[in-house]
């Protein structure tokens, strides 16, 4: 029997610092120099603020008209992408050589910022959607824009969604509309990688999709969780290849998970490309 991916998204909260097996001592972030309020008060907020509207403001009555991945990538994602450079620093993006720009996946992304999204929006070169909680889509403009994308909504414990999930994640498929989801379920609250849960390697499974590992290094000492100065930092971003999920039973997930959980934290917390070799060694012993 196969496990519930709502269930698993369902589970309690992450556990953090020892009792997750990690360190619980927070990543370290540099002095706050009185600049950086002064920029993020004058410069930052207000140039992201009106780039989102911009992107929002003709991106939601186009959408009425058009399909919604249909122009994404032309006009939406460049702006949002682009959100993050409010930062002023460095930003870089690594693609593995085996990566396929063009093949539909399930990214899975470590969970630090309110500015995830937008790093999404510059690191995945084609349309994709978010996988989220229902009550999301009630969030006035956002949860309004993220329905107009194409976001899958699930909820806690809602008997039966198992198979209307899966459902979902062949239409975006068939649509040519890649899942975007974070694994850890939660935002980091010490710069540290949380325990990866099942549920969204379960959805790609399910749904016929291979999931890409999509690290980020820098974003936690940008603008961390509960923070709203912006600070200088450069922003390392690392996308693996395409790593196949067909065929796994429910253990072989959970080892993958495991993998891909060690993998995302040796670049997130020490800048190293861990080996693909290792993820790909799960995918080999499909039954």
């Amino acid at each position: 029997m196969r496990l519930n991916p709502i269930a698993v998204l369902s589970e309690k909260p992450s556990p953090v610092g020892a009792e997750a097996g990690v360190d619980a001592v927070p990543v370290e972030i540099g002095p706050l120099d009185p600049l950086y309020k002064l920029w993020s008060v004058l410069g930052a907020w207000p140039i992201a603020i009106g780039m989102m509207s911009v992107a929002a403001g003709t991106s939601l009555p186009l959408s009425l008209l058009i399909p919604f991945e249909k122009t994404m990538k032309a006009l939406p994602q460049p702006i949002m992408g682009a959100v993050p450079a409010i930062a002023l620093s460095k930003r870089r993006i690594t693609y593995h050589a085996d990566f396929d720009p063009k093949r539909v996946s399930m990214f899975l992304m470590n969970h630090t910022s309110v500015l995830d999204a937008h790093v999404a929006c510059w690191a995945i070169p084609h349309a994709f959607c978010g996988v989220q909680h229902q009550h999301h889509f009630d969030v006035p403009v956002y949860g309004w824009l993220m329905k107009r994308g194409n976001g899958i909504g699930v909820i806690k414990g809602k008997e039966g969604q198992a198979q209307w999930v899966a459902d979902q994640v062949r239409d975006r498929a068939r649509r040519g509309i890649s899942i975007l989801g974070f694994p850890e379920g939660r935002r980091t609250q010490n710069g540290r990688i949380l325990p990866f849960r099942k549920g969204l390697l379960i959805m790609a499974r399910d749904g016929g999709l291979p999931v890409v590992p999509l690290a980020v290094r820098g974003l936690w000492q940008i603008l961390r969780k509960g923070e709203w100065v912006v600070r200088p930092h450069t922003l390392d971003v690392y996308v693996g290849p395409q790593i196949e999920t067909q065929g796994l039973d429910d253990a072989q997930i959970e080892q993958l998970a495991g993998k891909l959980h060690r993998f995302t934290s040796d670049f997130v917390e020490q800048g190293v490309v861990g080996d693909i070799d290792a993820l790909r060694d799960v995918t080999r012993l499909r039954g």
